[in-house]
């Protein structure tokens, strides 16, 4: 019967054509993260295979890709930096080969990691070395180092020399710390082991050539120009401090400079930039300088004589054992992504198989591929018109003034149309204009920005855009408008939070970080505007972190507005509207999951014949009624615009954890409210929260995101002591016996500890694609 069922899937995965429908058998679902581990053993041990992966790809998708492959290789000693070193022997073999023209100087795959790479290894040395004098630039609103006749605009002979002969004097600080012994000696020797690598391939592919081009290629366009331009990107700069325009011009044409020097081809050789030809003089004695230094960067520091160098940077195959104990650390999106990637192009990937692997694994590789079905997510599609899963009214209003006597603007974040991200200038202009005309010119104000229900997707997928927009569009808002913000309140933040910020730092005053609040719980708004006077939508304030708002339709065709929410073994289906947990199924229970074509928003699932005959023959969960038969059978969901993919991942996360999840997700205990009064409660841990049941009712949600501490209580082995960031003081968990506290404690900690990682790798994300923008 399962191998009947599984024909269906393997078609529809050959088949690519729109309108198919996509099928994940049993066989799929429990099998996995067997097959999952299965993928990773062959993309991490061969690279070539990674590159061949990339050739046909977007270039945001070889952005995704490039910071996949280090975090998955992070994971494992010396991983990463031993793909780099075979992927540029790759890319020497090819030019070699091919005899092309520019080397390592695009965007492929290769530089990419490098340049992640080194940002995640070596922002702590260039905030030391260039952190003050990067600074100094930034902090100083007069200095202005431009020179390009098509920005400077009308200036002075006298004004551009003495410009020019500051730019001289900056640059010259900078290029003394770099080279200077004590900067050499404290570089990250994986970054010099890079140098190296180039240094070496450079000998046996291009033995005509200087590699000093090349060392200095990567040194300075993939590390250091990198931390000078986009300082913030490498925590060079204090939190909240980001350059204005104007600095980022200027710390730009002092990287520009800087990476002639290692070029050493003066402008008036190269053609480009005659403007740039008055800095001939000052750069020539530099070149030896600096082909000194790039020599001497690309040995081992910890080598003498003739001695093998970086031999203890060697790393032997990651086995199928390493990766399944890495398994439950590794960030599942950079799975999912690798699988889409493989789906997507797997037209032009697989005869690649041909010339790169034997012919036995080429045959493993292709059964790996149809075995492993549908991704979970697809290529991303632009929503169809006019729809929002928050779209019911206006994405800015006024609303009544705060306790300071502050007007306060809201922005709906899930009512903001996509499309208008495609504009930023005309969203800012209109934004400001909303302001202006609900409470004139000049009243300072307060701006309370709801993320609940927002798409973390769908925003950063338009991240690299608007920060180009951003960064071209020069003073789009003035000094005067940017410091009437005084309060900024992110209702239910997430990890969406430094895109937000980013959007809001065009309107604002570089004082961001001051004027910040953070609200896991909208009922904390009420410190600073009143209860009453608080004009959130009704959907925000029933907003669960990470839930899906889906309509249910049973099996007489009747609508029910449900919400979709997972625990490490579960699927929740929770009633918004009377906020009960109304059902759960174990995923062991799930026979079968149906999308009717690949760009339907609905999802089926069928439950197994066992399962059904267990809950038809008892009671629901928690005291509930059983359902009918046929709805035990079979469940339709409606899911909101761009949610079906979002379910998917979460379904197959959660696969992942059902896989080793082997202690109890759900603890009776007692619960002291900030009146000191005992409560009988129910925890029931999801993947990023704790439900607060009382029965089937969900009086709370704790966020992991919202945690600040988490620890046993010394004096009793029965206690656990909470304290939620949005909460002025700790509250008091009583479990029933020291064994269900300990348990409930490590669960907790683990899961808030997971939360701040997985921001973390969303925010190194954002990081890497601001980087980009400006390097390129």
């Amino acid at each position: 019967m399962e191998t009947t069922a599984a024909q269906p899937t393997v078609m529809a995965h050959r088949d690519s054509n729109a309108g198919k429908p996509l099928v994940w058998t049993r066989d799929h679902i429990l099998k996995t993260p067997w097959r999952y581990q299965q993928l990773l053993h062959i993309f991490l041990n061969n690279m070539v295979l990674v590159k061949n992966l990339s050739t046909p790809t977007s270039n945001s998708e070889l952005d995704l890709l490039a910071k996949t492959l280090v975090e998955l290789c992070s994971y494992f000693p010396n991983k990463t930096l031993v793909a780099i070193k075979h992927l540029l022997r790759l890319e020497f073999e090819e030019t070699a080969t091919n005899l092309q023209g520019a080397f390592m100087r695009g965007q492929s795959l290769t530089t990419k990691i490098e340049s992640d790479y080194c940002r995640r290894i070596g922002s702590t040395y260039l905030r030391e070395i260039l952190g003050d004098l990067v600074g100094s630039v930034v902090l100083d609103q007069s200095l202005n180092l431009e020179i390009d006749p098509a920005r400077a605009g009308d200036i002075t002979a006298e004004e551009r020399a003495a410009r020019i002969n500051l730019l001289k004097h900056k640059v010259s600080l900078f290029a003394d710390r770099i080279m200077c012994p004590e900067s050499r000696q404290r570089m990250p020797r994986e970054v010099r082991a890079i140098a190296g690598y180039t240094s070496a391939f450079a000998k046996v592919y291009m033995p005509e050539k200087n590699p000093r081009p090349l060392i200095g290629g990567f040194v300075m366009l993939r590390f250091i120009s990198p931390g000078v331009v986009t300082p913030e990107s490498f925590d060079l700069l204090p939190p909240g401090m980001t350059p204005d325009l104007r600095s980022r011009r200027n710390l730009i044409m002092i990287a520009k400079l800087l990476q002639n020097m290692s070029n050493a081809v003066p402008f008036a050789q190269s053609g480009k930039e005659e403007h740039m030809i008055p800095f001939d003089e000052f750069l020539t004695p530099y070149f030896e300088r600096m082909g000194e230094f790039l020599e001497d960067i690309a040995r081992d520091p910890l080598v003498q004589g003739d001695a093998a160098e970086w031999s203890d940077f060697i790393s032997k195959d990651v086995s199928v054992a390493e990766i399944r104990d890495a398994m439950p650390r590794i960030n599942l999106q950079n799975i999912f992504f690798l699988h889409r990637l493989v789906d997507t192009y797997k037209s032009k990937f697989i005869p690649t198989l041909q010339n790169t692997v034997p012919g036995a694994v080429e045959m493993d590789i292709v059964k790996l591929i149809d075995d492993l079905g549908p991704p979970p997510s697809r290529a991303k599609a632009r929503p169809k018109a006019g729809s929002s899963s928050s779209a019911d009214g206006p994405f800015l209003y006024a609303g009544p003034p705060s306790k300071k006597d502050l007007p306060v603007i809201y922005m709906i974040v899930a009512r903001v149309p996509m499309t208008m991200f495609d504009n930023v200038p005309a969203l800012l202009q209109h934004v400001v204009k909303f302001v202006v005309d609900s409470i004139g010119p000049d009243r300072q104000y307060a701006l309370v920005i709801d993320m609940s229900w927002a798409s973390a997707g769908e925003l950063s997928d338009k991240f690299v855009s608007a920060t180009k927009q951003i960064f071209n569009m020069g003073s789009l808002i003035s000094r005067q408008e940017r410091k009437r913000l005084r309060e900024i309140h992110l209702v239910h933040p997430t990890v969406l939070n430094k895109v937000i910020l980013f959007f809001i730092r065009s309107i604002t005053s570089k004082k961001l970080e001051q004027k910040i609040f953070e609200h896991h719980h909208w009922k904390s708004l009420s410190d600073h505007i009143s209860e009453g006077n608080i004009q959130l939508p009704e959907v925000s304030k029933q907003f669960t972190t990470k839930s899906y708002r889906i309509i249910k339709v049973n099996a007489k065709g009747k609508q029910q507005e449900r919400l979709l929410k997972f625990t490490p073994n579960s699927i929740l289906n929770l009633d918004p509207k009377g906020s009960t947990l109304q059902n759960e199924k174990l995923l062991t229970d799930i026979q079968e999951i149906v999308c009717p074509t690949s760009e339907s928003d609905e999802l089926i699932i069928r439950f197994t014949s066992e399962s059904v005959e267990r809950d038809a023959s008892k009671k629901g969960r928690f005291g509930l009624r059983s359902s009918s038969r046929a709805d035990l059978e079979v469940r339709k969901y409606v899911c909101q615009p761009g949610d079906r993919e979002k379910i998917l991942e979460d379904f197959f996360a959660t696969v992942f954890s059902a896989a080793t999840t082997t202690v109890a997700l759900q603890y009776k205990v007692v619960k002291v409210n900030e009146a000191g009064k005992k409560q009988d409660r129910t925890f029931k841990l999801t993947l990023d929260s704790v439900l607060n049941l009382d029965g089937s009712k969900i009086r709370t949600e704790l966020a992991f995101a919202g945690f600040e501490l988490i620890k046993k209580d010394p004096h009793n082995k029965k206690y656990i002591v909470i304290k939620m960031k949005n909460q002025p003081k700790e509250r008091l968990i009583i479990t029933n016996n020291d064994t269900e506290r300990d348990l409930l404690w490590k669960l907790l900690s683990d899961a808030v500890n997971n939360a701040q990682s997985i921001a973390s790798s969303e925010e190194n994300l954002l990081r890497t694609q601001a980087t980009a923008v400006y390097r390129d």
